[in-house]
């Protein structure tokens, strides 16, 4: 069958690995009174389909998309104090305290098969290109000055272009 050849569901674990994140924490006047970095990861199960559109002389373009749940965690929380943007008696730490969240993930791809050569069947060259969305994570409240009731935050989102060989001992001419 020319269109619609087939369909492939799974079940994927994806590990993302440290990632630093960093910016600036404004005062009340918008200037700048510190620069932090803290680190952020997520391990992730999917939910996952390729849907394959038509195949065209053993080349097959395919969308894919996922569900799924991501366990996310913010930690090792540092920042510099600009001393000359802040009032006196205020460059000591907010200290946001590490955190781990769970989220609703998803994602959504394209991408392309290529059915190699009858010497080097049963195999398929793939070409992928994913958006992936875990979910935002937070920080913990801030140690320093318990009365701050704002966390420090990011979005965890990748965009990921992935080359695969792929074996299939059940190939059918």
């Amino acid at each position: 069958d020319d269109f619609f050849p087939s369909n492939r569901l799974g079940v994927y674990y994806d590990y993302y690995v440290p990632t630093n994140v960093s910016g600036h924490i404004e005062n009340d006047h918008a200037v700048v009174g510190y620069i932090y970095t803290l680190q952020a990861r997520s391990h992730s199960l999917w939910l996952n389909d390729q849907f394959d559109l038509f195949n065209w002389n053993d080349i097959i373009p395919f969308i894919e998309g996922g569900i799924g749940v991501s366990f996310n965690s913010i930690y090792d929380y540092k920042e510099t104090p600009v001393l000359a943007n802040l009032p006196a008696g205020h460059s000591r730490s907010a200290g946001f305290e590490s955190n781990s969240d769970t989220s609703f993930a998803w994602r959504a791809g394209a991408g392309v098969n290529v059915v190699l050569p009858r010497g080097l069947k049963p195999f398929t060259l793939g070409l992928l290109y994913r958006y992936s969305d875990r979910g935002d994570i937070n920080t913990g409240p801030s140690e320093t000055y318990p009365t701050v009731n704002k966390s420090l935050g990011t979005p965890l989102k990748s965009n990921d272009v992935l080359l695969s060989l792929t074996y299939s001992g059940f190939y059918d001419d």
